[in-house]
């Protein structure tokens, strides 16, 4: 099915909801608080909701992403959030606009719609590689990671 993710429709429940790249794309605390009260009313109790989302704590003082295939362009605070320009480095360039939000600000969302459970997990790159490209490669991606991963246990 195809749907608003911030009023999606009980389809569930679902012992497991994933949310790839969605969260950063809400353009309003309420529109995040909807996201997230959509995966909980989706759930069983005990399910869980993993988020992989912009890292709330990438910033553009440290280094960027284009040898990995992503370039974060503006970094604009405004409010209690960072609207943000990016383009993957394809040919030509695929430009996108997301929104970074405070981990405060999603944890106020994820605990106001009834998750009482958030992990954070910062993203690893897998040993193969790191033997293809060399640890000194994989720096930069560690020293300012753009995506993270979020589990949540309803």
């Amino acid at each position: 099915q195809v749907g608003d993710a911030v009023t999606l429709p009980l389809l569930g429940p679902f012992d497991l909801i994933t949310a790839f790249h969605l969260l950063h794309y809400a353009t309003s605390t309420e529109q995040l608080r909807g996201m997230c009260r959509s995966a909980y009313d989706n759930l069983v109790a005990g399910g869980r909701f993993i988020a992989y989302i912009i890292n709330p704590d990438f910033t553009l003082s440290k280094p960027n992403s284009t040898k990995y295939g992503f370039t974060v362009l503006r970094q604009v605070p405004e409010a209690d959030r960072y609207v943000c320009d990016a383009e993957f480095m394809t040919e030509p360039p695929t430009p996108l606009r997301y929104f970074q939000w405070s981990q405060a600000t999603y944890e106020w969302a994820l605990t106001e719609v009834g998750f009482r459970d958030f992990v954070w997990y910062p993203s690893e790159v897998a040993p193969e590689d790191v033997a293809r490209y060399g640890e000194a490669y994989c720096h930069d991606f560690y020293a300012n990671c753009p995506v993270i991963g979020l589990v949540c246990q309803k």
